[in-house]
């Protein structure tokens, strides 16, 4: 099992990617990122992120170049002059 100690809060993740606390509740949420619930049954969600699926998310949500679409130039035949 792994250690909680070194897992992200909300906080942290949000002064890590530059996002206000609700913005990450609301990926949590929307399950665009991994997250566990901590706390007890009876009180309110804790969040902890772990490091890989931080990383998996933010690896997800790099900007990739548009590849590049070289498009051939169609040569006439003769048949199509006749």
């Amino acid at each position: 099992m792994r250690d909680f100690h070194h897992y992200f809060t909300v906080a942290d993740v949000s002064a890590y990617v530059g996002l206000t606390g609700p913005a990450v509740l609301a990926l949590i949420h929307n399950g665009d990122l991994i997250a566990s619930n901590v706390s007890s049954g009876t009180q309110r969600p804790r969040w902890r992120v772990a490091p890989d699926d931080l990383s998996l998310w933010l690896t997800s949500r790099q900007a990739r170049p548009t590849p590049r679409i070289t498009r051939r130039r169609r040569t006439a035949t003769i048949t199509e002059y006749v």
